[in-house]
Formats: structure tokens, sequence, C-alpha cells
């Protein structure tokens, strides 16, 4: 909407008039001059001209609708002497000007409902007093608007951050002038008085602006949001209240206008955020207007209406996500799916407050102790002088506190986290972990009800991780269920992919990463490390796949995507044409990348390998049912990468014994067996007891042979058992623990539930996948529970169980 709708909608005063909330104009109200060879006021009355009063110097059309409003008082009999009666005006003119349309004589009776609101006149009749004083009013208003607010409205110029602090305050003195003049003449006593502003908006209704009035009447929820009352009445308390905010009301609308034209850092973002939403809550919780936490001001419909108003549909349907918005207001607001009430507006409000205090105060620490925090090495800081500095913050600082020490990689404002043993810390990164959390606490402390058994069912279990509140895997489970539509609708999973998809989460986030535990569940700050490294990802697949398409002479297909061998062969160097190399030193040191700027990498046997298994662990799809391989998406490039990052992850997590060579030891493999065992326990949970003992032989075998324990590697299984079992673990060994646990977890899936590879032949058909590793149609098939019961009647199961020194 243009700045004239905005102010429209926060003002909704006797400015209607006069400014004619410009954009709502589109040809002239009175289409003839208003003159008659008995009476002239000399003038020809463009209303059309209004339209420009917020850009353009109008005093011309501003007088000259007063010479006429004062020439109907001289010529039509009110039987009140100086009054104008609307009765007898619409009598006149019915009689005497046929030249004046129904638009127009709505258009002037309008001036009668707005003289009551504003004068406390009668609404039959309006003074020459109070006619002069709108006109030379509106003729003020209309040179300060011009000189003013024009030129910072529609000033489309990028602008340092100081300069436009200039501006605003200059916006926000002019304001207070504007409402300083208003002020003179506004009465405040009389009781009070309302006048009904989709009438009033009807008045100035034309064939040719009727679709801008609709508009705005759609909007008019934001009133009774800001100042309460009845949504379609404005009362002359509720103008007064408006009038004595417009300066606070117009600078945050300049505020929201020029944004994206302000050059500012994240510590003035922040701020500047803070700020404008401590001046809107002021306005929407002033005392002045009363108002009671239950009282309802707009439905959750009407604001997605609202949002369809100002999003280009084609781009972004905010209807696919109806879902999702509905459970969002919930877990935000509170309440159910269909109407916000005041109360709930201001927990919204609240939530925004608390992001962004202790967004100013983590940018405030950060910079208290940059020397520190920009080095590379590990947190030791004494915080004392900053607690004892800002008493109000102890909570913030111990916060972020909590953050520097118990988080490894943080992205903020770097394209990726730093993969590397030192440590690259920015105040973005530690801020947006905080967000992130934030969200997640909400998230996983939400409780949803079934609409038909009406049952009530937490998303999250307690624990005793952070927030409290931690999700399993039937809980990632149910949270994928239930916005399945909306995460196919944003090529996150394919259609049948929910369970995959949340074994895919669960998978990754409570085991492959850094905050990894072993305590089977997804706590707040694994998800929140997943949340980062996922949204990375994403990032890293638009950069590469771009480079693919325009620099690496790889055939690509009409649905975009990349031929197969020729990806694989040069993943590693889109990601260093891509500008990712710096950020992931020990990856591109373990496939022999020359150091320095250089891309050209050797894809030998051991490098093919690696990337070989990370696209197994990493993709639904390899090949159609005819055998031949499935272009590359960049969805699937994504997904590639996803793995790639926690392997990478993995490396640097459990690489810390002695001088650090860049894969897992064998004691270090060890170090992660309690963790990563519990992986395992999907795949066991059908087998009998005795091979469960055995799990961490399994675990040890997969390690040391990149496979699991089958009827084809029986013998090798058994002598591996009195052998030395003791391996190391690279890259290739995690994406191979990756690949067997997705592969395993997907022979659980009925046949009518899997994925169909042969529908990617035409990708367009079905959502692209973005983030399952788990379920590949095409894998080796796992140990059956029969072969397990069968083994215990075979000669080597016989020899082992009867030989102590193999059992042991």
């Amino acid at each position: 909407m243009k700045l004239n709708t905005l102010l429209c909608l926060s003002l909704l005063t006797g400015l209607t008039l006069i400014s004619g909330c410009s954009d709502l104009f589109g040809k002239k109200v009175v289409k003839k001059n208003l003159q008659s060879t008995q009476f002239s006021a000399n003038c020809d009355l463009d209303v059309d001209a209004f339209a420009q009063i917020m850009f353009e110097k109008i005093p011309e059309p501003i007088a000259c609708l007063g010479k006429n409003l004062n020439l109907f008082i001289n010529v039509v009999e009110s039987g009140k002497p100086g009054y104008l009666s609307r009765v007898a005006l619409n009598q006149y003119l019915e009689k005497n000007r046929t030249d004046i349309t129904s638009d127009g004589r709505r258009a002037l009776g309008a001036v009668f409902d707005i003289s009551n609101l504003i004068f406390g006149d009668t609404p039959d009749y309006i003074s020459r007093e109070n006619v002069d004083k709108l006109i030379q009013f509106a003729i003020d208003f209309n040179d300060i608007a011009a000189q003013n607010f024009a030129p910072s409205f529609q000033n489309t110029q990028d602008i340092e951050h100081g300069l436009y602090l200039i501006r605003r305050n200059n916006i926000n003195s002019k304001a207070l002038e504007i409402t300083g003049k208003l002020r003179t003449f506004f009465n405040t006593s009389g009781g009070v008085r309302g006048l009904d502003i989709i009438q009033l908006l009807s008045s100035f209704t034309t064939d040719a602006n009727s679709e801008s009035i609709e508009k705005v009447k759609k909007f008019l929820f934001v009133k009774k949001a800001i100042v309460g009352g009845e949504r379609n009445i404005i009362t002359n308390i509720e103008l007064v209240h408006l009038i004595n905010n417009f300066n606070n009301l117009a600078t945050i609308a300049l505020d929201i206008v020029r944004f994206k034209h302000i050059q500012l850092g994240d510590k003035e973002i922040v701020s500047f955020m803070k700020d404008a939403l401590s001046s809107f809550t002021k306005i929407v919780n002033s005392p002045e207007i009363p108002r009671n936490d239950k009282d309802h001001l707009f439905t959750v419909q009407e604001a997605i209406d609202g949002v369809k108003l100002l999003v280009d549909i084609s781009k972004f349907d905010v209807e696919k996500f109806r879902t999702l918005i509905n459970e969002a207001k919930k877990i935000v607001m509170g309440g159910n799916a269909v109407n916000i009430t005041y109360g709930e507006f201001k927990q919204a409000i609240n939530h925004g407050e608390k992001l962004l205090f202790t967004g100013t105060a983590f940018y405030q620490i950060y910079e208290n102790f940059s020397a520190q925090l920009d080095s590379t090495k590990p947190v030791n800081i004494d915080f004392r002088r900053y607690r004892d500095n800002y008493p109000d913050r102890v909570k913030e600082l111990e916060e972020f506190i909590r953050i520097i020490t118990k988080y490894r990689f943080y992205k903020g404002e770097f394209a990726s986290a730093y993969y590397t043993l030192d440590y690259r810390r920015n105040p973005r990164s530690i801020y947006e972990i905080y967000v992130y959390e934030y969200i997640f606490k909400l998230v996983f402390h939400h409780s949803s009800e079934d609409p038909i058994t009406r049952k009530v069912t937490p998303w999250a279990s307690p624990s005793n991780g952070l927030g409290g509140k931690s999700m399993n895997l039937d809980e990632v489970l149910a949270l994928v269920m239930r916005f399945e539509k909306e995460l196919i609708e944003m090529d996150v999973i394919l259609p049948k992919r929910a369970k995959s998809t949340a074994e895919t989460v669960s998978l990754l986030g409570s085991l492959f990463q850094f905050q990894s535990d072993d305590n089977k569940v997804l706590d707040v700050n694994e998800a929140t490390e997943f949340a980062i490294s996922l949204f990375t990802s994403m990032d890293i697949s638009k950069d590469t796949m771009k480079w693919f398409k325009e620099s690496s002479g790889c055939p690509i297909d009409q649905y975009d995507r990349v031929e197969s061998n020729c990806f694989k062969m040069n993943f590693f160097k889109s990601l260093c044409k891509a500008g990712y190399k710096s950020y992931f030193p020990r990856m591109f040191e373990s496939i022999k990348a020359p150091a320095g700027a250089s891309c050209e990498i050797t894809m030998d046997a051991a490098n093919i390998a690696f990337m070989d298994t990370s696209v197994r662990a990493a993709r639904t799809c390899n090949k159609y049912d005819d055998g031949k391989d499935i272009p590359f998406s960049e969805s699937d490039m994504f997904t590639t990468f996803l793995a790639m990052m926690h392997i990478e992850t993995t490396i640097i997590k459990w690489d810390v014994r002695g001088t650090p060579n860049n894969i897992m030891d064998a004691d270090e493999v060890m170090d992660a067996y309690p963790t990563y065992s519990t992986a395992l326990d999907g795949f066991l949970e059908d087998m009998p007891g005795f091979v469960k003992v055995l799990k961490k032989q399994i675990y040890q075998f997969l390690i040391k042979y990149r496979e699991i324990p089958s009827t084809d590697n029986l013998w090798k299984f058994l002598k591996f058992l009195v052998s030395n079992k003791k391996a190391p673990a690279d890259r290739t060994t995690i994406a191979t623990i990756l690949a067997v646990i997705s592969e395993e977890s997907a022979k659980k899936v009925p046949e009518n539930e899997r994925f169909e590879c042969d529908s990617l032949r035409n990708p367009t058909v079905e959502k692209s996948f973005e983030s399952s590793l788990l379920g590949k149609p095409e894998a080796v098939q796992k140990p059956s529970v029969d072969y397990w019961y069968s083994m215990e009647t075979s000669p080597e199961y016989q020899l082992f169980m009867s030989t102590p020194s193999l059992k042991q």
C-alpha cells in the first residue's frame, strides 16, 4: 500500500476528507465546475487533485473546496444562520445542480460526519467557522506533508543510519506540528461521538476507486488492534489517542517503508527494531484506551487476507500454509486458530520485546569483550565487570555465557560456520542461536488438541534438557506428519517420506552433532544446531547449483538437474568455486585438495568412495527402475552437503585425543560408542536377545568393514569376533554408518508406502526431495530375524558359544 493508505489506516480521522487517503481516488468526485449563472466560487473544484495532497502542494484546490462550501452556506436555506444543513444541501443539489453526481453528493455529505466527530457539531449541520478551520488545517497539512513527508517516504536511495535518524527526527517534529494544529480546534467535550468508517469510505467510493476502497476495508481490523473499540467505528476519544500518537505512528510507518534502504549494522538493526516495537507497544497498551485481555480484535483469516493483499500470490500462496499458520498462532499467542484477542496480541508483542531486548544485550556484551570473542581460542573470560555494570541484564549475560561455552560452530554473518579446529565467532551468530532456541522452546512446550477426540497431546516430553522438554522419534514424526502438506509444498520432503524425514531429523540432530548425547531424544540445543546446518546447506546448494549451471560444463536436463557422474566428479570443485573451501579446510585436506586458492581436485578412488557413500546416505533415489542414473537436483545437492556437514562435525567432535589427525582413531571410535550405539537400536529391536548383546561388536564390525553382519559375511563376522576389533574411522566410514542406518530403517517401510523413484523422471509431477536421508528402495536386505535364530544352530555359532575366550 502507498503511504497515504498507511496513514489513513492509522489515523482514520478528519484527514480522511482533506487527504482523501490519496490512493483511494481514481477520478474526480465532482466532475464539473461548481458554477452557475447565478452563483460562482470563481474557481474550478477538482477533488481529483486531493490524491496528491501528501506529495505536491495544492493550496488552490483546497481553497476552492472551502469557497464552494461557503458558497453553499450562503445560498442554501438552512434555517440556522451561518450553518449548512445536510438535508437542505441535498435538496438544493438535486434540484439546482444536476451536474454534481451522486458520488459528489456522497463526498460532500461526509463533511457533516467529520465535522461532528472533530468539532461536536450536530450530524446534520456544519458551521462556516468550522469549514474555515478544516480548510486552513488542510492547507497547513498539505504544506508540511509535501515538503517533509513526501521526500522521506518516497525516497528509495540507500541512506546512512545517522542521516536517516536526522530525517526521522524531522518527520517526528513535523508530525507533532500537525497534531499541534489539530489540537487547537479539536473538541474533546460533549460526550462520546462516533463515525462509521465504512460509511465514510463509501462516501468517497466511485467506480474508479472501488477496488482500493475495498482493500482499505479489509485492513480495518488494524484500527481495533491499535485503539480498541468497535472495528468500524472511530470515536472522538479514540481519535484523540491517535492524534496524540500521530508522531509515533508516522515514524513507525517511515521505519517500515525505509528499513531496507537504511545502512545498518547488525547491532543497529536489533536496536532499531527494538525502539520501533517499543513505540508501537506504548500506543497499543496506552491506559488512555480501556482494554480487556479477552476483547476480540480480529480473526486469523482476516490477518491472512491482509497479507494476501500485500504479497504476490503467484510467488507465495499463503493459503497453502494454513495449518502451519494456525499452529504458529497458537504457539506464539495461545488460544485457538480462529480468533486473536487483545491478550494474545500482547503476548506476541511480549515475545518480540524479549527477543529484541536480549539481542541488544547480546550485541553489547560481545562489543565489551570483542577482543577475546574474536580470537580463535576457547572462551575464558571473566564477565564480572559486565555483570556489575549492568545488573538488569544478568539473565541475558547468563544466556550469552551458556551459548558461547556450549556451542562449537557459529554461522551468523558468515556464509557458513567454520568447521575448523579453532573457533570463529561473530555477534550475530550468538544471537541467532538464542533466537532458534527461543522458537524451539515454544514449539517443544506446545500441546495440540485432536479435533475429533478432543484429546490434548503435548508435542514433546519432559526431560533434563534445555528448556525442560525434548522430542523422541515418535514426537518428531507426529510433528512432521502434522505439517506434511506444507513441508511437501516447500520442497522439504517428498510424498510418503514423512516417517523417514522424522528419522533423519532424529538421527542427525540427536547423534551426529557437536552437542549430541546418548539420551536418544532431540533436545532444544540439538534442534537448534540442526536447524542452522539445515538452512546453511540450503544456501550452499543454491550457490553450487549456480556454478554447475553457469561454469561446470556438465549436462543440465530440462528440469535443471546435473548429470549424475559429472556432478559427483565435480562436487568438491563446486564447493571450492562457490567460495566454501575456507569454511571446511579439514574436509578439503582429507580429499588431498591443494592448499591455497586452487580448486583443482583429483577424484581418486578414496575421494570417489567418500562422494559415493555420502550420496548413498543423502539421497532417496539414485537410479530409475531401468537402472539408469537419476540426475542431481538442487535438492540433492542440499541433502548431500547436509550429510557432509554432520560428518565433518563428527570428526571434529571426536578427533581430540593427542594431536588431531583428521580421523577418528580406534580409541576415539570407542569414545563415540555410547552415543552412536543408540543408532543401532532401531535396527536391532526385532532381533533375538543374544544378538542385542553383540551390539558393540556389530558397531565395531561396521566401523572396520563398513558393512553389517549378514548371511553373506557370517564367517567374516565370526572371525572378526576373535580378532582385533579396533579400527579407525574416516569420513567415508561415518558416511557408511549414515547410509547403513538409513537403509536398514527403510526396510521397515511397507512396500506400498515406499517412494517410487521412477516418478523422478518428471520431478514436476511430485515435489522434489530435500531433507530425508533415509529410505533406500534399492538397498540390500538386512539380516532377517529368522537368520539370527537359525544362526544358533550353526556350527560356527556353537563354536563361538562354547569357547569362553571367544565370547569375551
